[in-house]
């Protein structure tokens, strides 16, 4: 069985299983999935890069490791040499943690395996080891940029995989609550015998409604009234 999305077909298997469950499905995420198939279709890597709680790891999911500025190019030689081995996929979350001085060496691992790919090999030398290569092998990386011990990315290393960028669907933090603020204030300044509740009442629609989809938006107004 093969599976087509845009100009990708990518061999599955012969026991379909159907498609599994997901927690939230949102415009962002329909282009992510169709970005992220481009991106293994070319045999790139997928980064998905976002604050925390944006689902990122959630939309690459399939085996999660969590890196650490513990983690040495050796222990991640043995994860890309299993992957290449099996076919699996890998999402390595928090990539942008590990030291700089291992991704430059993560870096010639990772254009190892998708040179190999590029070639059509069945086996490729990995480190001084002949390793079996299974095309439907690739490797995922989530980022959050706001991270106090962030790494800069290497450029060769961001070459690999294609980025793609994570946001909250809804926003109800500060930053919001100050566009309200803003807005009303702007209102206040243009009608000085306008009722104050209203003014609020009118500035929470004006910066909140853009944002809902259809079904949330009969929620957001039911709750106005």
């Amino acid at each position: 069985m093969k599976l087509a999305s845009l100009n990708a077909c990518f061999k599955y298997g012969y026991e379909y299983l159907g498609n599994s469950g997901r927690l939230v499905i949102t415009p962002l995420t329909d282009r992510c999935y169709l970005t992220l198939t481009s991106a293994l279709h070319l045999k790139f890597g997928g980064a998905p890069t976002g604050p925390a709680g944006t689902g990122k790891t959630e939309t690459a999911k399939c085996v999660v490791f969590n890196c650490s500025d513990q983690l040495d190019f050796i222990a991640m030689g043995k994860f890309f040499k299993g992957l290449a081995s099996s076919g699996a996929w890998a999402c390595f979350d928090e990539f942008n943690r590990i030291d700089v001085e291992v991704l430059s060496v993560v870096a010639q691992q990772i254009t190892s395996i998708q040179k190999a790919q590029h070639a059509c090999q069945d086996r490729f030398m990995f480190e001084g080891f002949d390793v079996e290569l299974k095309e439907s092998c690739a490797v995922f990386i989530t980022m959050n940029p706001g991270y106090a011990g962030r790494t800069e990315l290497p450029d060769n290393l961001k070459a690999l995989f294609r980025p793609v960028a994570m946001m909250d669907h809804y926003d109800f933090g500060m930053r919001a609550v100050r566009a309200v603020i803003a807005a009303a204030g702007n209102l206040k300044r243009g009608n000085l015998d306008m009722n104050e509740k209203q003014i609020i009442l009118t500035a929470l629609k004006g910066v909140n409604i853009p944002k809902f989809v259809s079904d949330d938006l009969k929620l957001f107004n039911g709750e106005l009234i």
